[in-house]
């Protein structure tokens, strides 16, 4: 069988920038992560999207992303497909709101409770993205957004050429909303797999692991072991972020383990921000 392998330029120029503010996104770590992967692959999947940051970058047409979260994927979905429409929707939000707190209550309070449209719903989440502390995605048990005001006075909400570019892209893949497991199903020999999940804690202050009403303890860690297990013995290759603890390292104690530097900006402490190690796990 001939395989439709694609060659990766290690000195890639980002040509797309991500189109979100992502919390635990991997803007400022693409350098590490690309130094990683591998030479050749088929198909490249992630199942834990959020922002994007390596997708964008690599720009493949032959990709797979998903993610949990229904909201993000739909906001995808609608740049992909409704783009125009979205560019003279979210239009009203940009000039008809100020950067308010009160502003925020009333647009989240709109999103979580109003029944809107799929346009709507993803000019709502742009808005709050970028207007909520530190674009981090929180949802409560009754999978309500619940992050706070993020108390900015000047917004970049958008640069249209980037958003074209993204648009263009997004056409071009599959773009899934699934539990990761489920994407065992698109998973071939030569695929490449990255996994930027929800990471295991590094302590008691730095615990944060809701990012959707599900969670991810543990347990889900423990299944997403399995999930690169399976990847493992059907020949395709992953490489996988998450924290440098102890239980991550014994988790991941069969598959080789790279350390890399980044730094930490979501946590209840001040004290436990600034400059953290990492790790990446791959098989190969």
């Amino acid at each position: 069988m001939n395989l439709n392998i694609i060659m990766v330029d290690m000195n890639i120029r980002v040509a797309i920038r991500p189109i979100l503010k992502w919390a635990g996104g991997k803007k400022n770590l693409l350098k590490s992560i690309l130094d990683n992967i591998p030479l050749a692959f088929n198909n490249y999947i992630e199942p834990f999207v959020g922002g994007g940051a390596l997708f964008f970058a690599l720009n493949l047409k032959n990709s797979i992303i998903n993610d949990i979260n229904s909201n993000l994927i739909n906001f995808y979905r609608e740049i992909a497909y409704n783009l125009d429409n979205f560019l003279l929707e979210i239009e009203k939000y940009k000039y008809s709101y100020s950067l308010s707190k009160d502003s925020y209550i009333y647009i989240r309070n709109r999103f979580n409770n109003e029944n809107l449209t799929n346009l709507e719903k993803a000019c709502i989440f742009l808005y709050l993205n970028k207007t909520c502390y530190n674009g981090l995605y929180r949802e409560n048990l009754k999978g309500k957004f619940n992050t706070s005001f993020g108390k900015y006075k000047k917004i970049s909400f958008y640069e249209v050429k980037n958003l074209r570019l993204a648009s263009k892209l997004l056409r071009e893949v599959k773009v899934l909303s699934l539990d990761f497991f489920c994407l065992l199903n698109f998973i071939e020999k030569d695929d490449f797999v990255y996994l930027d999940p929800p990471y295991i804690p590094y302590s008691k202050t730095s615990n944060f692991t809701n990012y959707t009403r599900y969670g991810f303890d543990f347990k889900m860690h423990e299944k997403l072991l399995h999930f690169c297990d399976k990847i493992d013995q059907r020949g395709a290759k992953f490489l996988l972020s998450n924290s440098n603890t102890k239980s991550s390292l014994e988790l991941y104690r069969n598959y080789n383990v790279i350390f890399i530097d980044s730094k930490r900006f979501i946590n209840s402490n001040p004290v436990g921000r600034g400059n953290i190690r990492e790790i990446l796990v791959k098989n190969f």
